[in-house]
């Protein structure tokens, strides 16, 4: 940025800062946490009460902060889980999925996990996230698996499919045919391009019994 480049430049990291000619892309945390509290906006929450895996505090720190900054609600951070919940209250649980499977008495709706916490294994009837469309969508699913030799962990598949949306997005870049706002499904999320600002907004589903729901 201090070198104020001529040529366009497609930075796959973000900061707070914007200049002419860099166009900054990444999975950043903010934009699943801002999914998320819209999620919990609609559902009408009052108040959010958020439990994490003690070994997991620091992966998923950042996205807390987002998500925070995002709500109008009282959010309280407890140390145990919580035995029983109000009308209105919510419940976000911030670890991974073998630490979330051990929970006990999960509350019948409105409870919220971070992408981090999904992966190949069943999630509780009721959960609520926000990921990237790749991992659950059939037709990108199938688009993922041509990159793909063998099976791969759920990160590496984000990773697989942010390469795909990247080179996307500096095809549109260079293509001065192009509108100057232009938008499109990724595999990543739906993904606006326009005044050298990129957005990405990732779907959110909801683990129903047998059945995975986007909404």
């Amino acid at each position: 940025m201090i070198l104020k480049p001529k040529v366009p430049i497609l930075a796959l990291n973000q900061t707070n800062k914007n200049e002419a000619n860099i166009y900054q892309f990444s999975l950043a945390k903010q934009q699943d946490a801002n999914a998320l509290a819209k999620v919990m906006i609609k559902d009408k929450i009052k108040k959010l009460l958020v439990y994490r895996e003690e070994s997991s505090k620091k992966e998923t720190e950042q996205f807390l902060m987002a998500l925070i900054a995002e709500l109008p609600i009282k959010v309280e951070v407890l140390d145990q889980y919580p035995q029983k919940m109000k009308s209105k209250e919510g419940l976000l649980l911030l670890g991974h999925n073998n630490w979330l499977m051990q929970a006990v008495n999960f509350p019948k709706k409105n409870i919220y996990v971070q992408a981090l916490t999904v992966d190949e294994s069943a999630l509780p009837v009721g959960v609520k996230y926000c990921d990237i469309p790749a991992l659950y969508e059939n037709a990108e699913k199938q688009k993922l698996k041509s990159y793909q030799d063998q099976e791969t962990s759920s990160a590496y598949k984000r990773l697989i499919a942010f390469g795909h949306d990247s080179w996307k997005i500096a095809e549109f870049i260079m293509d001065k045919s192009k509108s100057h706002r232009i938008d499109f499904e990724g595999m990543t999320g739906h993904i606006v391009i326009e005044a050298n600002q990129i957005t990405r907004t990732p779907e959110c589903y909801e683990q129903l019994k047998n059945v995975l729901r986007r909404f």
